[in-house]
């Protein structure tokens, strides 16, 4: 462990330091704990206060601990399927098919789906029912605390124009998305995407990766040349991926990709990954 930068645990407001523990396995100790979300009540009891305290922090520890193993189930974006912009990015994926198939890993299988196009917020691991429940609630708060006082109750205009890649070299890309504009210069979506961050990391239902959210639209990614049905899972040794085929981009970052559309105030959402 760093011990200038531990690892931390955010667990309802309170920031906790992982500590290294060794730990100890019992006979069945995984088959008698049950993470489905049928067992949200349990009931702790102890001759001390302090003690059930202890122990339903061990166990609160425990269960971010796990959520942190697990592969995302959900992610926060704004939809982008529009008519308007799916027969747009049609056009964007037969012309980069016609120009640029002959390059090294391009095909047709690392298309995002039209119809799940969006805007990245975020990822969350909701480990039950009762959490997606909670997600979709927080949401729906925002949009009344700070969404309608930011967008003034309106639509918020903006462009979609050129591509970008994720990584340092262009003929070893894994994932290439659409940049976003506002057409009004205004940063409001990006406050917007900022705050919702805020909330659901205080919550305790996302952790904090970056100071500052990159909106991006993601239009090629290699993770669907093996999982079709695959969304926003990063490259973050979660998504259970190994060996990807990247792909040459060089080429292809020559097309023009461009595309004006509004995002609806209300459009933010919770999705399935």
């Amino acid at each position: 462990m760093d011990v200038l930068r531990p690892s931390l645990i955010n667990i309802n407001g309170r920031i906790y330091r992982k500590n290294i523990t060794r730990e100890q396995t019992y006979q069945n100790e995984e088959e008698d704990f049950d993470y489905s979300g049928r067992n949200d009540l349990q009931i702790i009891t102890g001759q001390q206060r302090a003690s059930v305290i202890s122990a339903c922090t061990r166990i609160e520890v425990l269960m971010e601990s796990f959520r942190m193993k697990q592969p995302f189930t959900h992610f926060l974006s704004f939809a982008l399927n529009q008519p308007e912009i799916q027969e747009r990015y049609l056009q964007f994926k037969e012309e980069v098919l016609k120009n640029c198939s002959q390059d090294s890993g391009v095909d047709g299988s690392i298309f995002q789906n039209p119809a799940k196009l969006h805007l990245t917020i975020g990822t969350l691991s909701l480990l039950n029912e009762k959490e997606v429940t909670k997600a979709c609630e927080l949401l729906q708060q925002c949009k009344e605390d700070f969404i309608k006082d930011i967008t003034g109750s309106k639509p918020l205009p903006l462009e979609i124009v050129g591509i970008e890649y994720m990584n340092d070299d262009p003929a070893m890309v894994d994932v290439l998305y659409a940049k976003v504009h506002p057409k009004d210069g205004s940063d409001k979506l990006q406050l917007i995407a900022d705050q919702l961050v805020k909330n659901f990391v205080s919550s305790g239902l996302m952790t904090k990766e970056w100071d500052r959210v990159k909106l991006h639209a993601t239009v090629m990614n290699t993770v669907f040349r093996k999982d079709p049905s695959a969304e926003d899972k990063r490259d973050s040794g979660r998504q259970g991926l190994k060996d990807r085929e990247s792909f040459d981009a060089r080429n292809l970052m020559k097309t023009d990709y461009r595309a004006g559309i509004q995002v609806d105030q209300y459009r933010p959402q919770v999705e399935n990954c």
